[in-house]
């Protein structure tokens, strides 16, 4: 034992003697590097600000019609706030050079310390005599007619969580997470974005597809709670691939998207390359014409890689979009040969809305809504009601009162009418009241 003692004594000695004199300054430390300058992110086509021309924006994460700026999206995927291009460093040890400090910041940290975060949520209102469209659930409908009986609720009804990771001012990651339903979250937008010179920009991944206005828009910045049959019936929404998108500082914007065509979250399965492309123009200052297509195929039993059930899909659309404060108008025809979500089988389609906006003052905004919708022309049932084959319509008066314009903080209330318009006469109408916050 003792002589262990010895031992550490005369260690402690040699250490001194060898070390620094006490009082000599310490040695210089490296500069704390600098995060790069931080670029905006790119947004999706066909969601921004009033009176001017759309600049291509990454796809989920569009800016609407009025550009709000939440705190840390986009629509992302809502638009974020860069972070700031002087990052706060940790404290690096002394003593070090350059080459070993860089051992202490990984370049995993550093790209976490990148980071930014958005996301917002809807708190929805639903009258039970809006009723539901299945006789097994007593939620009121959200879109489809809705013959079964339903019970009036307070829910949920979304709740998004925004990630972006810029990589540099030109490419980058952004996800979007829904956690309204924490049993099994799935991405519904997972993609790598990379600008090309200065009027491209390439997405890969899971996004939104290029097809149509009401169903590509962020969805916070939708004019109705509900989005019309004709969106939810025809528009494809998410898929995994690729998309091109162009703006070169004019009048005529694009983007051409080649994606697989089972939707979002599916790899399973057959699976073919379809093709969605969307061009708008702007013919004045305040008018906007656009046009949509969608050509592809679509497997209705993917679980049976054996034995795919493949059907055509054919769709085109057209619209236009005017903005004159305090007026606004939204309008487009849709059209489908094939697969639709409404028949789940291959018969030709059509419907359209048409949605009238007036800013009545800095908080209020009056709103007036109709569409129509036939999934399968020239067929009817004539003895019940029918999603899958029967005409129907519906109206909406809403009144938007905004807590805070500028961030979409706000409040919609909604009177629907809905009617089929064949087969035996059914119609339903209620009430949805809707708290949106964006974060």
């Amino acid at each position: 034992m003792l002589l262990w003692v010895k031992i550490v004594v005369i260690s402690l000695i040699l250490a001194l003697l060898i070390g620094p004199a006490r009082g000599q300054a310490p040695m210089a430390q490296p500069p704390a590097p600098e995060a790069p300058n931080q670029a905006p992110v790119p947004q999706t086509p066909g969601h921004e600000a009033p009176n001017q021309a759309p600049v291509p924006q990454t796809p989920g994460h569009e800016t609407p019609d009025q550009a709000p700026v939440p705190e840390a999206p986009g629509p992302t995927i809502l638009i974020e706030e860069e972070p700031s291009d002087a990052l706060e460093q940790p404290d690096q040890p002394p003593n070090l050079d350059a080459d070993e400090a860089r051992m202490f910041f990984p370049i995993g940290f550093r790209l976490l310390k990148r980071l930014t975060f958005g996301g917002f949520a809807q708190v929805d209102y639903q009258d039970g005599r809006l009723g539901s469209s299945r006789s097994s659930s007593l939620r009121p409908a959200t879109n489809r007619l809705a013959p079964f009986p339903a019970e009036t609720e307070l829910v949920l009804r979304r709740a998004r969580l925004n990630v972006t990771l810029p990589l540099s001012e030109n490419n980058g990651f952004r996800a979007q997470l829904p956690f309204e339903d924490l049993s099994g979250i799935q991405a519904e937008d997972a993609y790598y974005y990379q600008t090309i010179g200065q009027s491209n920009l390439l997405t890969v991944g899971q996004f939104k597809t290029p097809f149509g206005y009401e169903g590509l828009r962020a969805i916070w910045s939708a004019n109705t709670i509900e989005l019309s049959d004709a969106t939810n019936c025809l528009y494809h929404r998410r898929d995994i691939g690729l998309m091109l998108s162009s703006d070169s500082g004019g009048d005529l914007t694009g983007d051409v998207a080649f994606v697989l065509g089972q939707g979002a979250n599916q790899l399973n399965g057959f699976s073919a390359v379809n093709v969605l492309g969307r061009v708008e123009y702007h013919l004045t200052e305040h008018l906007g014409l656009f046009g949509s297509l969608h050509y592809g195929l679509y497997n209705t039993a993917p679980d049976s890689p054996t034995n795919p059930q493949v059907l055509p899909v054919r769709r085109q659309g057209v619209g236009a979009r005017y903005r004159n404060p305090p007026f606004k108008l939204d309008a487009e025809l849709l059209f489908s040969q094939g697969y639709n979500r409404y028949s789940g089988t291959d018969t030709s389609a059509s419907g359209g809305y048409t949605t009238a906006v007036v800013q009545l003052n800095e908080q209020f905004d009056g709103v007036l809504s109709y569409d129509w919708l036939d999934p399968a022309n020239g067929q009817t049932n004539l003895s019940a009601v029918d999603n899958a084959l029967n005409s129907r319509e519906r109206w909406v008066l809403g009144l938007n009162f905004y807590l805070d314009r500028k961030n979409y903080d706000r409040l919609m209330l909604n009177y629907e009418i809905h009617r089929q318009t064949e087969g035996p006469s059914f119609r339903t109408q209620g009430w949805r009241l809707r708290y949106q916050l964006l974060f």
